[in-house]
Parts: C-alpha cells; sequence; structure tokens
C-alpha cells in the first residue's frame, strides 16, 4: 500500500463512508474531570467529541454558498483505502463580518504530527484568498473551550490572541481573533500546507 495524502473538501464522495470512522475523542467509560456523556454512551471532553458528532451529521446540513469544509486526508483507491486525518470547518464571510473557524481537530493517532498547524495553516489561506477575491476583511475568530489548552496554543502560535477580558461565552468559551492586519496572513507558513 503507498497512501497519498491530499486536501480535499466534505463533499469529496470517496470519503462519505468513513465519516464515522473519525476519532478526535478520548472515549472514556467511567466520568473524569472535565468530560461529559455522550449521546453515544461514553464519556469524552466536550470539546473532541462535539466534533466526532459534527462531521458524523455535517453532510446533512453542509451548506456550501456558508461553509467551507476542508478535510486533509489519506487514501489508496488501488486498495480501496480511504482516512479522514483531519477536519476544518469555516464559516465564510458575507461582508458583514469576518470570517469564523468553528471546528479544527485531527485524529488521535495522528497527535504530534504537525496536522493541526498544517489545518489552520490551509484554513487561513483559504480565508485570504476568498476574501482577497470577494473584497472582505480577512478579520478570523474562533470560540476554543478554556480547557482545550492544545487548541488555544495552536491559535496563539497563529497570532490569534483573545481579547484579554477573559470572559467566557456559555461559560466555557473563550474567543479568539486574528486581525485582517495581522503580518501571520502574508507570512510564509501559509504557503507550506503540504
Amino acid at each position: 500500500m503507498n497512501p497519498i495524502r491530499e486536501w480535499t473538501d466534505i463533499g469529496d464522495s470517496r470519503f462519505s463512508d468513513v465519516f464515522g470512522d473519525f476519532r478526535c475523542a478520548e472515549h472514556f467509560a467511567n466520568p473524569v474531570p472535565d468530560a461529559a456523556e455522550s449521546r453515544f454512551g461514553y464519556w469524552a471532553y466536550r470539546w473532541q467529541s462535539e466534533v466526532e458528532d459534527f462531521l458524523i451529521t455535517s453532510p446533512v446540513w453542509y451548506d456550501p454558498s456558508n461553509h467551507q469544509v476542508i478535510l486533509y486526508v489519506e487514501s489508496d483507491e488501488e486498495c480501496d483505502y480511504y482516512r479522514i486525518l483531519g477536519i476544518c470547518w469555516v464559516e465564510l464571510s458575507h461582508g458583514d463580518g469576518g470570517y469564523y473557524i468553528a471546528y479544527i481537530a485531527r485524529r488521535l493517532d495522528e497527535r504530534e504530527h504537525g496536522i493541526g498547524g498544517k489545518l489552520l495553516a490551509h484554513a487561513l489561506k483559504f480565508i485570504s484568498e476568498n476574501a482577497k477575491i470577494k473584497g472582505f476583511s480577512r478579520e478570523t475568530s474562533a470560540l476554543i473551550d478554556y480547557r482545550n489548552t492544545e487548541s488555544r496554543r495552536l491559535f496563539e502560535r497563529f497570532g490569534f490572541a483573545e481579547p484579554g477580558d477573559g470572559r467566557r461565552i456559555e461559560g466555557r468559551y473563550l474567543e479568539y481573533f486574528l486581525p485582517t492586519n495581522s503580518p501571520v496572513w502574508d507570512s510564509a507558513v501559509l504557503h507550506e500546507t503540504g
């Protein structure tokens, strides 16, 4: 087997049968701190299980005029092998505000392989190009669960910052922003998404 890694989107029918196989949430048989019970009968961190639940249901309500769902995948068509490595859901701007990164996640078994950084760089590159075509601001925001230190560090590495007041939305989310004038938009990292 000689799989290739590539970028695609949620409309790629080669991957529609493997959405349910995407695991980014640690599953626990019993309650653990900061975990909530999933509707599927296991315990998981909400910020992880929400992405799994989303991916299973997203094809039903995906609207390409409002969303871009980026998939980083691995496949070998000769062996009929298809696997989603990571996903990023971007809410598109319609000129009345900025872009919004709703979800970003990589497979649990792909930790420490840089996939989160590749996903975020690819999403920001997409946003930059889309904003340029449409004449919109590139300003981008994301809500991140305050307990999700891994995502917070990832977004901070890419120049996102929270306003500083520490206010939590719905009791658990911190809002992070990347302003349209951030030097990240013109950095080489957005052009090395592999």
